[in-house]
């Protein structure tokens, strides 16, 4: 999944992001509004994360998500 999908898919990721780093606040994420760089930027700060860290594990949840997504286009052959 790319991360423009990630943008279309905003409100998804933000409750994965949510769970992973729970000192992102809403208004952190909204701050963001699907912008990867602000939000790396937020993980830098609040987590002490370096840049590739920070990329690195958005793009975990950016696989989980896609996995999830064509699992469901498989199960309902096309309809998510």
């Amino acid at each position: 999944m790319s991360w423009n999908q990630i943008e279309g898919k905003w409100h998804e990721f933000v409750g994965e992001a949510k769970l992973k780093w729970s000192k992102l606040t809403d208004s952190d994420l909204a701050e963001c509004e699907g912008n990867r760089d602000k939000l790396i930027g937020k993980l830098e700060q609040l987590y002490g994360m370096s840049r590739d860290e920070a990329g690195e594990e958005i793009a975990r949840i950016e696989q989980r998500l896609s996995e999830s997504q064509q699992g469901a286009e498989r199960m309902y052959g096309g309809r998510s």
